[in-house]
């Protein structure tokens, strides 16, 4: 109390009325700022869709459910109150006559299950939302400062005041915790987004960092790097890098997370000024970080700053100042403002523009909430579920609804909510709700809209389903293993025998062990044979009628080596351009050198990069360019330091590139992975095995002696192997040689059906036209034995008279198929018997053309079964008893209400009861049965 201040008297009472003087102030400076200010509020105007009024002082504080159907209000009438929006304001509860001082906090929890109180003299009271009945109630003792529920463990309470609490609620006690006191109150706080850390500014203007996890502080900034007056707004970033901090004297600081320093500060502009012309400094009372890397400060007037810059953006001047900051959760480019001059103010963060203004407030606004977009939430829950409602009209309508909306309201709808629209949109299309070519044609005219995140997202769409137009995923699997496998399909395996009628001959035969093995041959030959010669369908056939696949494929790595879009993405794009290069085999060089940088075990998706090298493999790329392919998987992949796993994976790989390109592989790589056909796993010992078979048929002559198998007639007969760009061209039909010379008599009916055939149309073959194998093989060699005696004739000359002379017939043509597989069951010939026309092509017959997409299957293929875990152990087990019956006798009873037998009781029975049964037992045992129960005694005696 100022002294110079004189005590009223007594006597003022007294005063006559002829001794009062009116005093003008010739300033007309009102005595009370408030009532000023409170008389340029403009009441006239009211924006509200309903008003609360059940309050009877000023509203404090306020907060809505996660659900936006309750809503909480705190007053200086010591109380909070409950209203259920849906109703119309329906008022739940309130806590009258539970708080001695004004309400100043209320918060919903997470899952808005319960509610907590907090008022000025520091009582917490926790309350349960559905009841109104209290749960818990807590006394700090002091001014309580903050009070904040947990973001992700919703029964987790915060509060602040001169110590810091955290209690865990639960249905037997609840738990306190206080973090470590350092003599003065910690005055605002927010939770990081992952939950385990704390931000607080101090009353000393220090900032401090908590690990609530393992209760300790993470790191503190204080002294001359803190703030010089108490901290009164705090804000974390959108991903949780930056700390901005603001003081009562208008400094900002700006710290970094990761190195836990200031970075930057800065003073906020001075603008009011009292009657003498001086300035006055302006306390932060709000800060919030929103879009376009911006800081929005809020005081007397609103800053918007551009962070990495260090610049100010915009300015917004205000009569009163703000009370407090919000930014829009669904669109960071907008921040709400509550002004004391009672208005409500949007503002566009990135035009510093204010887009709208709320009124209806009497007095200064000190508290708003926003509400989570609920029209967004409608739209996607719509585009989720209508699909599931095809006989619904509105379902039906939905897609196009949404269309128009766009095209009306393209340019004027809000960025978020446009968003939101075309994600819809995209979903709806992938469930096929509407016409891509409808969904395409919009996305071309949103392109005209200023919006960088929209623009984004319609380029990744177009051009993930450009790439998924050519690679057919919606029509083909990519990993390749969802080919038909019907022999409806190739007509030209209805004319071999099936594998029924090759046991049958062998049945019918004497049992040797040699037609044993004879038998197994052939039917995993013509196993083989039916699954390569099978001609390959193309269901999806838009990569193969490119115009000029070469400058695609040239133009898209161009692309893909400047591409800094996702890994999903680039895999699409690297998928393609493999694509290209083997269907129509193209020169692109530089593109296996670009994919050794991904080889090695580590790489995400490193066994679809392996699918794609082996994609991009064929016949006329050069050896020099895959063999360091070869090499770089060998030595990434291929070594004892790997898994078993992975050294099969790698092997596997170089085995699906060897036969797309054969010539690659040069021998001493060769030998060392042949070496691994021995390893001590069988994932890599079949691996190894396999490479060992497809060299066998390709080029037997990089394998060693004993690595190059049995020798048949095909191999002898093959001749060396051809080189990189070699050709070998024939001019008849191979295997034509076993047929004769002269043809055979037709009669006009077999004439015609011959001539009906030959237009490539469906040949319906019975079963008695399929000869068994051994009888085919028999009778070519006889016809053969029968050739041997004749003058011997070249059999290229005659495959090629006979190919050239005449139109073969089904039967012939079965027969030359027939001759072709059996030299790969017959022994090699010796040198002095003649060979037959061209072993080259008997070796295409059994290694048909390859299909075009490596199944994935190929490259991840492990021979070894996996060893099962507890889990599936005990899931084999229980699945193993659903049919099983009880334990026990399996005769089982006549009635189960029977009584029990002799040798039944007798088990329950003790042994001196029944011993005198044991003697008459043993007496009455044979010689034989004596002698191996003598003999059994003597052996457990001397073991």
């Amino acid at each position: 109390m100022n002294s110079n201040q004189q005590q009223p008297d007594l006597d003022d009472e007294f005063i006559r009325e002829e001794d009062l003087e009116e005093v003008i102030d010739l300033d007309d400076q009102p005595t009370d700022d408030i009532e000023e200010d409170n008389e340029e509020i403009d009441v006239d105007v009211d924006d509200s869709i309903y008003s609360f009024q059940s309050h009877e002082q000023s509203v404090f504080c306020c907060h809505l459910s996660h659900d936006n159907r309750l809503a909480i209000t705190g007053g200086q009438d010591d109380k909070a109150i409950i209203w259920d929006i849906t109703e119309n304001g329906l008022i739940r509860f309130d806590t009258g006559g539970h708080h001695k001082d004004s309400v100043v906090f209320a918060k919903f929890n997470l899952n808005s299950t319960m509610v907590a109180t907090g008022d000025m003299s520091g009582v917490i009271i926790v309350w349960n939302v559905e009841d109104g009945k209290k749960i818990s109630e807590y006394e700090v003792g002091n001014d309580l400062n903050w009070l904040l529920w947990h973001n992700i463990i919703d029964n987790v309470l915060l509060a602040g005041s001169h110590e810091t609490w955290m209690w865990r609620l639960s249905t037997n006690k609840p738990q306190c915790r206080t973090l470590q006191s350092f003599g003065c109150a910690n005055l605002v706080a927010e939770l990081f987004r992952d939950g385990r850390r704390l931000a607080m500014g101090y009353e000393d203007g220090s900032i401090r960092v908590w690990n609530l996890e393992q209760n300790q502080i993470a790191f503190t900034i204080q002294g001359h790097l803190a703030h010089q007056t108490p901290v009164t707004a705090l804000s974390l970033n959108l991903d949780d890098s930056l700390i901005a901090t603001g003081s009562a004297n208008g400094v900002i600081k700006m710290i970094n997370v990761k190195s836990q320093k200031v970075i930057h500060s800065f003073n906020l502009d001075k603008l009011m000024e009292d009657s003498n012309d001086e300035k006055q400094e302006n306390s932060i009372e709000s800060l919030q970080f929103g879009g376009q890397n911006c800081l929005v400060i809020g005081s007397s007037h609103i800053e918007i700053w551009h962070v990495p810059s260090q610049t100010k953006r915009n300015q917004i001047p205000l009569s009163r100042g703000v009370s407090k900051l919000s930014v829009d959760s669904n669109n960071v480019n907008i921040v709400y403002a509550g002004c004391l001059d009672g208005v409500f103010r949007v503002i566009d963060i990135r035009t510093g523009e204010i887009m709208n203004e709320k009124r209806g407030h009497r007095d200064q606004i000190l508290d708003f909430a926003i509400s989570s977009n609920e029209f967004m939430n409608l739209v996607m829950f719509f585009a989720h579920v209508s699909h599931c409602y095809p006989n619904d009209e509105f379902a039906v309508a939905y897609p196009s609804e949404l269309m128009r909306l766009l095209r009306l309201f393209s340019t004027s709808l809000n960025p978020g909510v446009r968003l939101f629209l075309v994600k819809a949109l995209i979903l709806m299309r992938n469930k096929s709700q509407l016409a891509s070519n409808d969904l395409i044609s919009l996305l071309f005219e949103l392109l005209k809209c200023p919006d960088k995140k929209l623009r984004s997202l319609i380029k990744h769409h177009i051009m993930v389903t450009a790439l998924q137009f050519f690679l057919g995923t919606d029509q083909v699997d990519q990993d390749g293993d969802n080919q038909k496998d019907s022999d409806d399909s190739d007509s030209d395996s209805e004319n071999l025998p099936s594998a029924q009628e090759i046991a049958m001959a062998n049945r019918v035969n004497k049992k040797t062990r040699k037609r044993k093995r004879l038998l197994e041959r052939s039917k995993e030959l013509l196993k083989r044979y039916r699954k390569k010669s099978r001609p390959e369908t193309f269901d999806f056939s838009a990569i193969h009628l490119l115009n000029d696949p070469q400058g695609m494929a040239e133009n898209l790595f161009k692309m893909l080596e400047s591409f800094n879009e996702r890994f999903e993405i680039k895999l699409l794009l690297i998928n393609l351009i493999s694509r290209l290069v083997g269907i129509h085999e193209l020169q692109l060089l530089n593109f296996y050198s670009y994919l050794q940088r991904y080889l090695h075990p580590k790489q995400r998706d490193v066994t679809k990069l392996l699918q794609y090298v082996a994609q991009a493999s064929h016949e006329l790329v050069p050896p020099d360019s895959i063999e360091p392919l070869l090499k770089v998987i060998a030595n990434n992949f291929v070594t004892e330091r790997n898994s078993f796993e992975v050294m099969a994976v790698g092997i596997n790989s170089i085995r699906e590139i060897c036969a797309r390109c054969p010539f690659a592989m040069n021998e001493d790589l060769l030998q060392d992975l042949v070496e691994y056909s021995s390893f001590k796993d069988k994932n890599v010992s079949m691996a190894s095995k396999s490479l060992i078979q497809l060299y066998r048929q390709v080029n037997p002559l990089l394998l060693r002696r004993k690595d190059r198998g049995r020798p048949t007639q095909a191999s002898r007969e093959s001749g060396p192997p051809i080189q990189y760009g070699q050709l070998k061209a024939v001019d008849f039909v191979s295997g034509t040689e076993v047929l004769d010379e002269n043809e055979p008599d037709l009669c006009p009916e077999q004439l015609e059906d011959n001539v009906s055939d030959s237009d490539g149309s469906w040949v319906d073959v019975s079963d008695d036209e399929n000869e068994i194998v051994e009888e085919n093989l028999t009778e070519i060699q006889s016809d053969e034995n029968k050739n041997s005696d004749e003058p011997h004739q070249d059999p290229k000359e005659k495959a090629s008279l006979i190919s050239s002379s005449r139109i073969l017939t089904q039967e012939e043509f079965q027969k030359v198929r027939l001759a072709q597989l059996s030299k790969h069951l017959q022994k090699a010939r010796s040198k002095k018997q003649p060979p037959t026309a061209s072993a080259q092509d008997a070796n295409k017959s059994s290694s048909a053309a390859l299909p075009e997409i490596v199944p994935l299957s190929s490259i991840e293929r492990l021979y070894k079964r996996q060893k099962s875990d507890k889990q599936a152990r005990l899931e084999s087990i229980e699945a193993g008893r659903e049919d099983r019956g009880k334990y026990g006798s399996r005769k089982g009873k006549m009635n189960d209400f029977a009584s029990k037998n002799k040798r039944e009781t007798g088990k329950g029975k003790s042994f001196m009861m029944i011993k005198h049964k044991l003697r008459q037992k043993r007496g009455r045992r044979s010689f034989k049965e004596k002698q191996i129960a003598l003999k059994n005694s003597l052996l457990k005696r001397f073991q």
